[in-house]
């Protein structure tokens, strides 16, 4: 469990929108091109275009009804950065701290019906993480939710 929390150490930024639905990376992927090949944009001077005339950045819907942010992307040879869009279907804004409690658990009750109690979500915060304990996990609705999705 240890290798998985240094693993989770790379998981950065403050708070993240995290797609909850079905498709795999693989279908959005692919509808993300048939989508820019269709409106004429899947090269990349003219997926800059676009992009730069909705102020750097574009929303599309997929199949399932998630909205994706297409920006331009951060490394050679990928073009597009595809991060679900905020708030809305199919995706949950969650804390950084919150998702890698939420991995931590899930893996550690993965074979167990273990209730999140705030004992355990203090142990892995201060044994696993290296975080501060936490007063109360009542207001958590993001932990329960990504915990029953992880173990769901």
């Amino acid at each position: 469990m240890q290798n998985l929390a240094q693993q989770l150490i790379f998981i950065k930024g403050s708070i993240l929108d995290l797609y909850t639905g079905k498709l795999t990376p693989q279908e959005i992927s692919s509808q993300v091109l048939i989508y820019l090949t269709n409106q004429g944009n899947s090269i990349s001077p003219k997926f800059i275009s676009w992009l730069n005339a909705g102020n750097n950045f574009r929303n599309i819907e997929l199949s399932d009804g998630s909205e994706w942010t297409l920006t331009i992307g951060r490394f050679p040879n990928r073009f597009i950065h595809i991060p679900p869009a905020r708030n809305l279907v199919n995706t949950i804004r969650v804390r950084s701290g919150t998702l890698k409690v939420a991995i931590l658990f899930s893996a550690l009750n993965k074979d167990s019906k273990n209730e999140i109690s705030l004992k355990a979500i203090n142990e892995i915060r201060v044994n696993y993480l290296k975080l501060s304990p936490v007063k109360s996990i009542n207001s958590s609705g993001s932990l329960r939710l990504l915990v029953n999705k992880l173990l769901g």
